[in-house]
């Protein structure tokens, strides 16, 4: 604008007035721009005010929508605790019903086998007699007992003491089953080469402790959800547990083996045995896995059943069982030599207790589990439906 000003003195008469409106307009132009900034400054200020203004009352709402919830939080937990005592009253008071029918029906059993003894009576009476018996007796075990409490037996007592075990929601028992299913097929592999280090790693004892270490720890987890399992109506067998029980102790017992000219005569057969069976436990895992979702599907084995995989004693049998057959019998005859063989190594060095002790429980172990292969060949002869054995 200076400049405009000392231009104009030099200008004629006609030009001044022309510069003069330019200069009006440009002036003009600044008030303009001037409000619009004005403007803008107080609509931004505006804005600034209203989200000042909008957030107390988004935190107010925020607090009593907390209150609220609070309220609701606190009655929902007495509700709860209301029916957790009436469910724990009424849990009491079915134990006790329970207990005094099972005398109930001890005493009627007793009286019945008296009077068998005795003269004879109305037939139809004897046999209404039995049949309400069973009746009762059904009633318990399918009704009442998996409503009340359990402490799973004394290996659960053992670790964790005296408390209950059984579940009362059917999606917390499958979830327990499945992970102990996946316990299994998990630890099977890492045993296989843990074997195999083992029998390759000669020069160190340590890959034999960490390893024996480890099955310790495995049966023991196994024992312990078994014994859960069985509390809610799963259906393994009392020699399928025993055989983890043993396998649990030769582990404790190849454990404690001092180092020396013996255990280097019987760590060879010890890992060959260990790494046979995990082999077959994995072989049989896929069979029977699959068997029993079979089984399952066709309402022929319960939500809650197992199939076992270390040992024949409870298996699902179909037709193409016949090919694991040889494979478990070797399984059988190796565990026979690898009983002999700890027996030979005692009398070679008496004073090793380890080396009798552990040839005796893999000899128990291998007699079992002939045994219980006999017994299912046999119920399979007379029950070819292939249906689970029980």
């Amino acid at each position: 604008m200076v400049v405009q000003v000392g231009a104009s003195q030099g200008l004629s008469a006609e030009q001044r007035p022309a510069l003069s409106r330019e200069n009006a307009a440009g002036a003009s132009q600044d008030g303009v721009r001037t409000t619009l900034g004005l403007a803008a400054a107080g609509a931004s200020a505006t804005t600034q005010s209203a989200n000042q203004v909008a957030e107390p009352s988004s935190a107010d709402s925020e607090l009593l929508e907390l209150e609220r919830t609070n309220t609701e939080l606190e009655k929902l937990a007495g509700d709860f605790g209301s029916l957790a005592d009436r469910y724990t009253k009424l849990q009491q008071q079915l134990g006790q019903l329970a207990t005094k029918q099972q005398k109930r029906l001890g005493y009627l059993e007793r009286t019945i086998a008296e009077r068998r003894c005795g003269p004879r009576e109305d037939a139809g009476g004897h046999q209404e007699t039995k049949a309400s018996i069973e009746r009762s007796k059904k009633l318990l075990r399918e009704r009442v007992d998996p409503l009340l409490p359990s402490d799973g037996g004394w290996f659960v007592r053992l670790f964790l003491g005296t408390i209950n075990v059984r579940f009362m929601d059917k999606r917390t028992r499958l979830t327990f089953k499945r992970e102990y299913e996946q316990f299994k097929q998990h630890t099977a592999p890492a045993l296989v080469i843990a074997s195999v280090i083992c029998l390759v790693w000669t020069s160190s004892r340590w890959p034999s402790l960490l390893l024996q270490l480890f099955i310790a720890y495995y049966y023991s987890a196994l024992a312990l959800r078994e014994s859960v399992l069985v509390a809610n109506g799963s259906n393994i067998r009392r020699w399928w547990r025993l055989h983890h029980y043993l396998s649990l102790i030769l582990a404790v017992v190849v454990l404690t083996w001092p180092d020396g000219e013996a255990y280097a005569e019987f760590r060879g057969e010890i890992h060959f045995l260990g790494l046979y069976l995990s082999l077959l436990q994995i072989l049989q895992a896929r069979y029977q896995m699959s068997r029993l979702y079979t089984l399952r599907s066709l309402g022929k084995a319960g939500e809650l059943d197992v199939a076992n995989t270390d040992s024949p004693a409870q298996l699902h049998w179909g037709a193409n069982m016949s090919l694991l057959l040889p494979a478990i019998l070797v399984g059988h005859a190796l565990q026979a030599w690898t009983a002999v063989r700890a027996f030979q190594v005692y009398f070679k060095y008496p004073r090793v207790a380890q080396a009798l002790l552990g040839g005796m429980i893999t000899l128990i172990t291998c007699i079992g589990n002939v045994v219980t292969t006999i017994r299912t060949l046999r119920a399979k002869a007379v029950k070819p439906s292939g249906e689970p054995l029980r």
